[in-house]
């Protein structure tokens, strides 16, 4: 659907949709017994016509999966205004008529609140893929110190005129995780429309949903999307709480762990960066920081200070009455192993320490410590619990992605179906072994595919396998250590250090780091690099990366 079809729709749809208000209302004072639903939910029919004027009025939402939003929800309000001709009247009808269509509306009560129940799933939907398409389009925003002082400027400024206020944002601050988000959609690329909305219907995630505070664990290993889903939940539960309870206010908190990064990779870290976003929505909690704050000064904030922050982040969720709190932890296992454990251990008591939070924790099975502290509470396993929805939402996604392919490398239709196949069957249910392949196929003429889809292995770790057997048969030496280096290295290495170690020597020509860059194209999909630091691309490659390649002498050192 092109921009102008979404257009279209959306014309379309606030056409029918006002209609429908209007003969809702009218249905709604003819009886004065009649379904409640009408009146009740007439302001939803309200908000899908204030979304589909936004749609029309901004051209970036004009996309292919909000249109096609917009035609399922135009479907059910055709049918929800058929179902409210039938109960209506007007004054000159005979008592006859008029009693035949009340008995008619009782009947179709049941129908008349399934469309309306329709329409608030299609509601949370469409808000959710506004939401995502612009956190997509503004994932270029500044990023520097310039940024996260504004912020900081801000909070400090109408939060208290303690002159320790900013000194005390500025000790707390460690990372922005809607920045650390922004960087992941740039990366990873907008959401598929169809991938994730599964959840929303799991019983488990809904019984959480409706619940006044508890914690959901959902488990899965990697490249099942965790990461995208934890995305598409964010931007979910801050539509459907804002559309489901207006007069409360809705305190959404995330974090995205990262083991390759020391600000994002510890309990400490997380709890920081989860207070930094309370104090951006309700800046007054910093009163619960300010007094420890201007005794113990940056210490407050340090590595030994779990407990701490941990005190902290309980009283300034219980300092919220009964507004919506929700939490969202992706990646968790990604946390350093005694941090975890800390962490856990806390988490455990979550419900009994502070009972109005909502929170989702986002991991692999493993480490075993994760059953024993998250075994208590609801679980979904992306496999096998919800092995056939990450199916769908897979194919989904190969389908999206071929059409791609088909458009930017002009596929036949034959051969665009025969990568579809292929690349459902060999994936093994992982989002990342697609990803990696497709980024492969972007590369190759048309002739090459169909041999190079017969030679793909099955599964990520074996295509991690090949990967590196293609890296030892071609740059041995060099590239070998190259992976050495950032697979056993403490932290994330700069490109200055890398080819420090590395000890590569400036040619007359060329600099070290021009010579490392061109040696860091044969690491195929195992390396990445972010603002000139080099990094594994996921966790799966590190863990795969640690059974296989042996320390050298010098990553030693």
């Amino acid at each position: 659907m092109s921009g102008f079809d979404a257009v279209a729709a959306a014309e379309q749809f606030a056409e029918v949709v006002f209609k429908t208000i209007k003969l809702a209302k009218s249905v709604a004072d003819q009886f004065q017994d009649g379904p409640n639903q009408i009146q009740q939910k007439i302001d939803r029919l309200e908000s899908l016509a204030s979304l589909a004027k936004q749609i029309q009025d901004t051209k970036s939402l004009q996309t292919e999966d909000i249109g096609k939003i917009l035609t399922r929800c135009e479907c059910h309000v055709q049918s929800l205004q058929d179902l409210l001709q039938k109960i209506s009247f007007n004054c000159h009808d005979s008592i006859q008529k008029k009693t035949w269509r009340a008995i008619a509306g009782l009947k179709q009560e049941a129908s008349i609140s399934k469309l309306f129940d329709n329409l608030d799933h299609e509601y949370n939907s469409l808000n959710t893929h506004i939401n995502l398409r612009i956190l997509a389009i503004a994932g270029d925003i500044q990023t520097g110190y310039n940024s996260i002082d504004t912020k900081l400027n801000t909070i400090a400024q109408a939060a208290n005129p303690s002159p320790d206020s900013l000194k005390c944002l500025q000790a707390l601050f460690i990372t922005d995780p809607a920045t650390d988000r922004a960087k992941l959609i740039n990366s990873k690329g907008e959401l598929v429309q169809g991938t994730c909305d599964w959840i929303a219907q799991k019983k488990e995630f809904v019984e959480w949903r409706a619940s006044d505070g508890g914690l959901l664990w959902i488990s899965g290993g990697p490249g099942l999307g965790k990461t995208m889903l934890s995305i598409y939940l964010i931007a979910y539960l801050s539509s459907y709480f804002l559309s489901t309870d207006d007069e409360k206010i809705h305190y959404s908190t995330f974090f995205f762990c990262d083991a390759n990064d020391n600000t994002r990779n510890n309990a400490v870290g997380i709890i920081r960066g989860i207070l930094f976003q309370l104090l951006e929505q309700k800046k007054e909690l910093i009163g619960h920081i300010l007094p420890s704050y201007e005794v113990q000064r940056e210490q407050l904030f340090s590595q030994n200070s779990f407990e701490t922050v941990w005190k902290f982040f309980l009283t300034m969720l219980n300092d919220l009455g009964d507004s919506q709190a929700t939490c969202i932890i992706d990646g968790l296992d990604e946390c350093e192993p005694i941090s975890l454990e800390l962490l856990l251990k806390n988490i455990k008591k979550i419900t009994s320490t502070s009972p109005r939070l909502k929170i989702i924790v986002l991991s692999r099975e493993y480490p075993q410590i994760f059953g024993a502290s998250l075994g208590q509470f609801p679980r979904i396993r992306l496999d096998p619990d919800a092995k056939a929805e990450v199916n769908r939402g897979l194919e989904q996604y190969i389908s999206t992605r071929v059409a791609e392919l088909s458009e930017s490398n002009q596929y036949t239709t034959q051969l665009a179906n025969h990568v579809k196949e292929c690349l459902m069957e060999k994936s093994a249910g992982t989002y990342l072994w697609v990803s990696f392949t497709v980024k492969d196929l972007q590369t190759m003429e048309i002739s090459e595919v169909e041999e190079s889809l017969n030679q793909l292995p099955r599964g990520l770790d074996a295509l991690y396998e090949r990967i590196l057997q293609q890296v030892e048969n071609t740059q041995r030496g060099l590239t070998l250590d190259i992976l050495r280096w950032c697979t056993f290295a403490v932290r994330p290495l700069s490109l200055n250090e890398l080819a420090t170690a590395l000890r590569i020597k400036p040619t007359g020509l060329l600099d070290n780091v021009t010579i490392l860059r061109r040696k860091l194209a044969y690491c195929g999909h195992f390396l990445s690099i972010t603002d000139d630091t080099v990094t594994l691309v996921h966790h799966s490659a590190y863990d795969f990366l640690m059974r296989r390649t042996p320390r050298s002498e010098s990553s030693r050192n």
